[in-house]
């Protein structure tokens, strides 16, 4: 039954998570404003079930069928993660399971092993730095991980490889790196940030 369980979570989760789950536009949202409607609506319970349960039923399986269902360097959960990571930290905030998702990347940690799956391993370990340097923006403006978290990571970091794509293009790139950033206290709608060479740059997050 864990096995099937598992399965269709990640069937779901790999179908149904996406960027800003709930189109909420602006970076800068907090998670209280937004209305609880809404996220019901774009993140409905059987979605929920699977964010919140698909290591629990990983966990059940013996090491064999780990390995089976995709426990591996080659397999779905590291195709997940490396596809969806930021897209499932963002809906978890968004349902207030932040708290959750630490104890859920502590527990999949524990079940790899690392001897060898050493990719698997390593992006679990780095998926749990970047959730607790950064849990205190993710779990109040969940869209920040586009923003405020990856754009703060290290270069050599893992997810930011994976995700930098996702950055927005309104933020403009510079060669020096970026040492600080702001939004407007008000409506979150400009963005203010320095580089370590002096530089500030003002931009609008709204078209």
């Amino acid at each position: 039954m864990h096995r099937a369980v598992f399965d269709r979570c990640m069937e779901i989760m790999s179908e149904k998570l996406h960027q800003d789950m709930c189109d909420l536009i602006l970076p800068g949202k907090p998670v209280a404003d937004v209305a609880p409607a809404l996220i019901e609506k774009n993140v409905p319970q059987y979605l929920r079930y699977a964010c919140r349960y698909w290591v629990d039923h990983l966990d059940k399986l013996s090491g064999d069928q780990r390995e089976e269902v995709g426990l591996n360097d080659d397999g779905k959960v590291y195709a997940f993660l490396a596809e969806k990571l930021l897209f499932w930290l963002e809906t978890m905030s968004l349902i207030q399971e932040t708290p959750t998702m630490i104890l859920i990347l502590n527990r999949l940690q524990g079940l790899i092993n690392s001897t060898r799956n050493h990719l698997l391993a390593a992006l679990v370990y780095d998926a749990q730095r970047f959730l607790l340097r950064y849990r205190w923006i993710i779990e109040r403006a969940p869209l920040q991980i586009y923003c405020s978290a990856l754009i703060f990571s290290p270069m050599r970091s893992r997810v930011r490889s994976l995700f930098e794509g996702l950055i927005p293009s309104w933020i403009t790139k510079n060669s020096n790196p970026i040492e600080a950033v702001t939004f407007s206290p008000h409506n979150n709608a400009i963005l203010a940030s320095t580089s370590c060479d002096g530089t500030l740059r003002i931009v609008t997050t709204q078209d």
